[in-house]
């Protein structure tokens, strides 16, 4: 038989996937695609570490139910065929498995909002699948009660096929926990400082996901490309019932299903995942490729179950995370929007100067989930250069600033707003 030539963004999704986790079919058609493009490249040594961003049709294409290949590949003979989100059928088997996790939830949490239980649940399950998707943050913020907190870090960690309960996001034990134990999910409530000692062997880890929950006290907050969420005041309960352990029935019955179908279905995972992988920015132009690959677990296994739960899951995503594409400046200018009138009726307070120093700015920015790159780049691009500004700024220069690039029509920029506001402390002026 003929191996069917692949186009160059199936390609490139094909060689992310771990060697030892392709198909046979996988392989040949990576291996006869480099001979037909004359590739001198080892794919078991040279696959790319990050993803490839495919030649993908153009933006304004909005149906995702079919996903159109890049006109470059259209016009190529040796294309794959086009690949139909409605083609993909639904797995009983999964959605039965799906209802234990949904019923463990039910038993163990109190979640209003039906989209954030099966997200929750996707999201445990979908650690299954790290090695071919790579790893992924995820961020819960509870009350204050650390009890609970650990509760909830630990009801998640159930639902996955592994997992280490901890009190810090990293640390030596967690490091040696998972030298021992591949792709181990690490479920975090951060009552410890994350310190990154140097472990023998570190760098050979293969890493899973992982769950942080915070308390309200906490402000270690994760800004990282990986992360696919941070939710916040969906449980409208924190009683604890019974809570389940690794050997309680239910526990033993989602862990010993999932396993037994990933291992049944592998094939059909990877090829599909690979598949949304092409798809990203048809699916979601601005979310980070990155961020869409940690992610593409779950609309995976959501498309596996049902469809309108797809539905939501991508929405959710787009919600979530599907403010990326801002630029620096813009996302800056939104930053500064939030903290500086609150600064600003802070300092009228006491009839003092308007004026806000450097440090208190980086500080109340930081605050917000900025990372320092984001702030100088940010500035830079705004003509406000912070080195040339070391003893800080007029508000009324910020504010000036603000009106020139937030525009509050803009949906994304509306979002972007929301999620910032929810992060500011009351009392602005703690940043000092």
């Amino acid at each position: 038989m003929t191996t069917q030539l692949i186009d160059e963004a199936t390609y490139n999704a094909l060689t992310t996937i771990p060697v030892e986790a392709r198909t046979a079919q996988m392989q040949e058609q990576i291996e006869a695609y480099e001979a037909q493009n004359n590739l001198n490249v080892d794919a078991e040594e040279h696959a790319p570490t990050t993803l490839v961003e495919p030649t993908v049709a153009p933006v304004e294409v909005v149906d995702t139910n079919t996903q159109p290949i890049s006109q470059d590949a259209a016009n190529d003979e040796s294309v794959a065929p086009e690949w139909s989100l409605e083609s993909v059928e639904l797995d009983a088997e999964l959605a039965e498995q799906m209802k234990l996790s949904l019923d463990v939830l039910d038993d163990q949490l109190s979640i209003a909002d039906q989209r954030y239980k099966n997200f929750l649940a996707l999201a445990a399950k979908a650690t299954c699948l790290v090695k071919w998707t790579g790893p992924f943050i995820l961020d819960v913020r509870v009350g204050d009660n650390v009890v609970f907190a650990k509760h909830v870090a630990n009801t998640l960690g159930l639902l996955s096929f592994n997992h280490l309960l901890a009190e810090s996001v990293l640390n030596k034990e967690i490091k040696e926990h998972q030298l021992q134990n591949k792709y181990v999910t690490l479920c975090s409530v951060p009552l410890q400082a994350k310190r990154d000692t140097s472990v023998n062997g570190y760098d050979q880890v293969k890493k899973g996901c992982q769950f942080v929950v915070h308390t309200q006290a906490m402000k270690y907050v994760h800004n990282d490309d990986l992360n696919i969420a941070k939710l916040e005041n969906i449980f409208s309960s924190e009683e604890i019932k019974e809570p389940y352990k690794e050997t309680s029935t239910p526990i033993l019955r989602v862990r010993l299903n999932q396993q037994e179908w990933v291992e049944k279905h592998e094939n059909r995972l990877t090829d599909l995942i690979a598949q949304f992988n092409t798809q990203h920015k048809v699916i979601a132009p601005k979310v980070k490729a990155e961020t869409f690959k940690a992610w593409s677990g779950i609309l995976a296994l959501a498309l596996l179950w049902d469809k309108a739960i797809y539905d939501d899951m991508v929405k959710l995503m787009n919600e979530f995370v599907g403010v990326q594409g801002l630029e620096v400046k813009v996302k800056l200018a939104c930053a500064l929007s939030v903290v500086v009138p609150e600064y600003q009726a802070f300092v009228q307070r006491f009839n003092a100067e308007e004026h806000i120093t450097t440090v208190v700015l980086k500080n109340l920015l930081k605050g917000l989930g900025l990372k320092d790159h984001e702030i100088s780049n940010g500035f830079a691009e705004l003509g406000l250069q912070l080195g040339k500004n070391l003893g800080g700024f007029e508000l009324s220069n910020l504010t000036n600033k603000v009106v020139e690039n937030v525009d509050y029509q803009d949906t994304d920029i509306q979002k972007y707003l929301n999620n910032l506001r929810s992060k500011l402390e009351p009392e602005v002026a703690k940043a000092a």
